[in-house]
């Protein structure tokens, strides 16, 4: 039996990586996953998996995994910080293997902003170059992750509008919410409140519904993302999906209260046990009219 998700099994190949992304997950981890674990994952039934890293391109192994799932009929997703999306000597073997997108982290649009939050420098042109390239090929779907922090979410709107300007043909930007975890756990400051961040979070999807530019939303709960409830990708995946596990999200007692209780996760669990459900509260909004615009 084939187990579709919208949120598809993890497979590391390494740890190395060339940024020091201030919110990395992957953080003190010490190693990759084993051949004989890479292929229990590609046996489990899947029809999606996800490599990531560390930064999974340095990998000369990772065009023979991928191969791999594309023969069992498995989509390959590969997350990358993309630095290397211009060297076709590491990208064209990957593609022809038969991945099928590409994951870029891009958390700003601002060359001296996208440097700090990735611990890198100048190398901002470079990675635009690679994206656009890899776009240009029409080869694989391209995505970005954009990781709400405290430095670039009031920066929010103004970086859907350059995106829309600048990589046209782009599949979606998936906005999540910072994970308290990895290497953010010796760096709390840069957690935003989600009331915080909430209503530049909502003018982004404002502008990118202007500009046909498709955003899904990770972390926030529906209370705060009133008139665009179907942008969150929970949401989608509860709507959508048979049997769902939110066990990364938290609800306090005032969603008991909530219309849209059925189809909201709440808060990242991470988020609600530092800072509490004191944000929450009811949604006015119809459950059905959010349902049919996830349908659409």
């Amino acid at each position: 039996m084939r187990r579709k998700s919208m949120k598809p099994p993890e497979i590391v190949l390494r740890s190395a990586c060339n940024q020091r992304c201030v919110y990395c997950l992957a953080a003190g981890r010490r190693r990759g996953q084993s051949a004989a674990e890479i292929e229990a994952v590609l046996a489990a039934g899947h029809t999606q998996v996800s490599f990531q890293g560390g930064e999974p391109l340095f990998s000369p192994k990772l065009p023979y995994w991928v191969r791999r799932a594309r023969e069992k009929g498995i989509e390959a997703t590969v997350f990358t910080n993309g630095t290397l999306l211009s060297d076709d000597s590491v990208v064209e073997p990957v593609l022809s293997a038969g991945a099928s997108c590409f994951n870029v982290n891009f958390p700003s649009h601002l060359p001296r902003l996208h440097d700090y939050l990735t611990g890198t420098s100048g190398g901002f042109r470079a990675k635009v170059a690679g994206i656009r390239k890899l776009l240009d090929s029409g080869r694989a779907r391209v995505v970005f992750t954009f990781v709400i922090n405290k430095f670039n979410y009031s920066s929010f709107p103004r970086y859907i509008e350059y995106v829309a300007d600048n990589f046209p043909g782009l599949f979606y930007v998936n906005a999540y919410f910072i994970i308290n975890n990895g290497a953010v756990l010796k760096r709390r400051e840069l957690i935003p409140a989600v009331s915080e961040c909430s209503p530049y979070i909502r003018a982004g999807l404002e502008t990118a519904a202007r500009r046909g530019l498709k955003v899904m939303v990770d972390g926030i709960p529906l209370c705060h993302l009133g008139g665009f409830e179907e942008c969150s990708a929970d949401t989608q995946r509860l709507v959508l999906e048979k049997h769902v596990d939110m066990y990364e999200k938290a609800k306090g007692p005032v969603c008991k209260k909530c219309g849209l209780n059925s189809i909201c996760a709440g808060l990242r669990a991470d988020y609600a046990k530092k800072f509490g459900f004191g944000e929450l509260s009811p949604s006015l909004a119809n459950p059905e009219t959010v349902r049919r615009r996830v349908w659409q």
